[in-house]
């Protein structure tokens, strides 16, 4: 309560003894600005403490090279925050990419949809914004956001599974993310699958579950199979599968069941107790019946119940989110240390 972080609400009525006084997060003085990077668009954000958007805006990438897209990106959270963050202080600016992270030292290893190889990406945000940078892999930071604000909230031990423009996963155990060397761990997009072995991934070989479920695959296939029109994306899809069109259900039901069954083996392996689930997909009934279905006939340790398939909280706001979890995180760890580097929430934060 010291820096106003907490606050006192009025206190419970009580039987004997004082009565309970419950606290409270003040949410309001104080924002994250959040950048996550996908295939086709990145994201732009503000979030308030309690994880809650304050606003956001997507930006489709114009030119191929990180510098350039960096420079856009801290130019519209700069627009963003005079519009939206009037009176509020910037914790910090947290960074997420669908690729392989090393978050130990800042570097993207790979991210094959937008062909960035080996980039110190931190160290580019940093030249760009005039306040603490955090940049993870967008997973690892939904996991944190579930872990905090949604439906694994409390959890020691599980596993989220993003499908999306990247199939992705982050694997928490004893309530810590499991990183492993150079940030590898959580790497699902090439998990192989069964059916559908024959389509070519953007890593270049075949087989891989990115190239059977993510967003481009289904999309590509709906095209194939005359659901979609070639103008037409995911959102379209999703869509026509919400009115009960039956190809369009159809679809996505194979490409729940398929992931399911790549993702099996990992879940024996680790016996997590919950599995969640994120993405616009998952909000489509039809895939969570058919993944879960899919999972518990596959993997051994569903049979008896103690794990569970959940939705992620998020939604397709989930990317948002996930950025800023990174700076909350260390935040609610340490809030005198990153309260004391908050600056007011202006251009003058982000260089040209």
């Amino acid at each position: 309560m010291e820096i106003d972080i907490i606050r006192e609400r009025s206190p419970l009525p009580a039987t004997t003894g004082r009565p309970e006084v419950p606290l409270e997060i003040c949410s309001a003085g104080r924002m994250v600005g959040t950048i996550a990077f996908g295939a086709a668009d990145f994201r732009l954000g503000l979030v308030d403490p309690r994880g809650s958007v304050l606003a956001e805006s997507r930006e489709s990438y114009r030119a191929s090279d990180v510098e350039s897209t960096v420079a856009r990106a801290a130019e519209g959270l700069a627009r963003l925050a005079e519009r939206a963050g009037s009176g509020r202080r910037m914790l910090g600016v947290g960074a997420t990419i669908g690729g392989w992270v090393d978050p130990s030292t800042g570097t993207l290893v790979r991210f094959a949809p937008r062909d960035w190889y080996d980039v110190k990406l931190a160290d580019i945000l940093r030249s760009r914004l005039d306040t603490a940078v955090m940049f993870d892999q967008s997973i690892r930071g939904l996991a944190l956001a579930e872990r905090m604000f949604g439906v694994a909230r409390g959890a020691d031990d599980f596993v989220e599974l993003w499908v999306g423009d990247v199939i992705g996963a982050a694997i928490v155990d004893r309530g810590v993310i499991r990183r492993g060397p150079r940030g590898g761990a959580g790497q699902a997009a090439h998990l192989p699958v069964r059916e559908g072995a024959h389509r070519m991934c953007v890593c270049g070989r075949r087989g891989c579950v990115q190239a059977s479920a993510s967003h481009d695959a289904l999309v590509a296939m709906g095209r194939e199979r005359n659901i979609l029109d070639q103008a037409a994306g995911i959102d379209t899809l999703v869509a026509l599968a919400h009115a009960g069109r039956p190809d369009a259900t159809r679809l996505i039901w194979e490409a729940a069941t398929q992931l399911a069954s790549s993702f099996a083996a990992t879940v024996d392996m680790l016996n997590p107790s919950m599995v969640v689930v994120g993405g616009l997909l998952t909000e489509t009934p039809q895939f969570l019946e058919a993944f879960r279905s899919a999972l518990i006939h596959e993997a051994d340790r569903f049979i008896d119940g103690r794990s569970c398939v959940a939705v992620s909280s998020f939604g397709d706001g989930g990317p948002t989110i996930a950025s800023a979890s990174l700076v909350l995180d260390a935040f609610y760890r340490d809030p005198f240390r990153i309260d004391a580097a908050a600056r007011p929430a202006t251009s003058a934060l982000f260089r040209r």
